[in-house]
């Protein structure tokens, strides 16, 4: 495997998709920030967070139960695919329900029709929770340019939609809240022709499918929540605490920042299909320089975001956007941060013990909610970026101690002579050979990501 350069090729597939997701959202982000402005940016932000929390925190570990099971068992990739297609439709329904019934308590400091927008946008949910169940699905076999077409599809047509409308001009917040729930139907369309669903699957079968599903999936379903909740919980919470306008500054701030975690994702989405089979020594070692340069990456981020951001925000948002020059680069930290915990949890996941990190990863987000609560009404839009930065650093620490309770040793945390040669000779064995180094030390080496 040292000599194949084709897990580098699926991270550089992964990295590829989802930089051109944050491209296209920054370029979205842009237009419609300067369009409708802090107040009406924050109201889109209102009407459109909810599908997005609910698809990643009701997903029950369906993702990563998935990818897991096709691993261990190829020869049941359709029931698989079609149980947990089958689950995901059932939560989605049952959950919008539910929603439906609650969001305008969460939007009480909102006009009447930003509420009823985003009650209306709500069956979106469903089509998230299957759009993220297909895409686990094609990545468990490696197949990250087919996933990647599923993930930019959306975001390019969103772009496209804004755009029109913005010319028409009738850009306002509920046709740019519409736009996103149009854009997502064509990928869905798209992906489910493309998988190998099987509705003739007798019943028991598909049973037992479902009760494999649920029991990894159960155990991981705190990765996959943590995940969420880390990502828009600060969002779904502070939107009842703050006014529209700090509510459109912080989701500005708080999407850009997301830039840092790119490569970490990518990263993390190749190493669980590929760690499966591999032996904890492996598994080990692998982890242990992607984590190296993970915490680099994001170290190196936050210092640019520190000296230059309230420069890009105002260059690309406007200066409306751009009054807090602490916000950026404490939310940059917070993503890259969140992305090494992503990196070291797919030791955990591979090696099925998903469980154990799970309960870790609960408890150091159960920090978040007070931790807004207490800080966002005293210190605004900084509160609200603190806060999940501590819970952050929190969970952190949980899943490295955990790592060296279960593994018996602990990642690196910064990148050292022997990653940087490691790096540069996987880049080379790549394709990209304009950096044709090699490590004398790594030449006996038999695993590689």
């Amino acid at each position: 495997m040292a000599k194949s350069p084709n897990y580098i090729r699926s991270v550089l597939h992964a990295f590829n998709s989802k930089l051109g997701v944050v491209a296209i959202n920054a370029a979205t982000g842009i237009l419609t920030a300067r369009a409708l402005h802090p107040q009406g940016r924050g109201e889109l932000a209102a009407m459109t967070i909810w599908p997005l929390v609910l698809s990643g925190s009701l997903t029950l570990g369906l993702p990563s139960a998935l990818t897991y099971m096709i691993q261990r068992k190829p020869g049941q990739k359709a029931q698989m695919t079609t149980a947990a297609a089958l689950i995901a439709a059932l939560i989605g329904m049952v959950a919008t329900v539910i929603a439906i019934a609650v969001i305008p308590f969460f939007l009480r400091n909102y006009s009447s029709e930003t509420v009823l927008v985003a009650r209306c946008l709500l069956p979106n949910l469903t089509i998230g929770l299957l759009l993220l169940v297909g895409r686990a699905a094609l990545e468990a076999e490696h197949q990250f340019g087919r996933s990647g077409i599923a993930l930019v599809m959306p975001p390019v047509l969103t772009l496209g939609l804004l755009s029109s409308l913005l010319l028409m001009h009738r850009l306002t917040p509920a046709t740019a809240a519409i736009s996103y729930v149009i854009s997502g139907l064509p990928a869905f369309w798209w992906l489910f022709r493309s998988l190998p669903l099987s509705w003739r699957v007798p019943l028991e079968t598909l049973s037992e499918a479902m009760r494999a599903l649920l029991s990894y999936g159960i155990r991981s379903y705190g990765i996959d929540l943590c995940g969420t909740v880390s990502l828009y919980i600060d969002q779904a919470v502070v939107v009842g605490l703050l006014s529209p306008e700090d509510m459109g500054r912080y989701v500005v701030s708080l999407n850009f920042s997301r830039v840092t975690s790119v490569l970490h994702q990518a990263l993390a989405g190749v190493l669980f299909p590929s760690l499966v089979n591999f032996d904890q020594s492996k598994t080990n070692a692998i982890i242990d320089r992607i984590f190296r340069i993970g915490i680099s990456l994001s170290l190196l981020a936050t210092v640019f975001m520190f000296a230059a951001g309230r420069i890009v925000l105002t260059v690309l948002y406007g200066s409306a956007f751009a009054r807090d020059g602490l916000i950026l680069p404490v939310l940059t930290l917070e993503a890259g941060l969140g992305g090494c915990i992503l990196i070291a949890a797919q030791a955990f996941m591979a090696h099925n013990r998903p469980g154990l990190i799970t309960t870790q990863q609960i408890l150091g987000l159960s920090a978040t909610v007070p931790l807004l609560f207490v800080l966002v009404p005293a210190l605004g839009i900084r509160g609200a970026a603190l806060s999940i930065l501590l819970s952050t650093v929190l969970r952190l620490c949980f899943i490295l101690i955990s790592y060296r309770c279960t593994f018996g040793t602990m990642p690196g945390f910064l990148m050292n002579g022997e990653t940087t040669f490691w790096v540069l000779e996987r880049l080379h064995l790549s394709g990209l050979r304009f950096l044709p180094v090699r490590n004398p030390s790594d030449e006996t080496e038999s695993s590689s990501v």
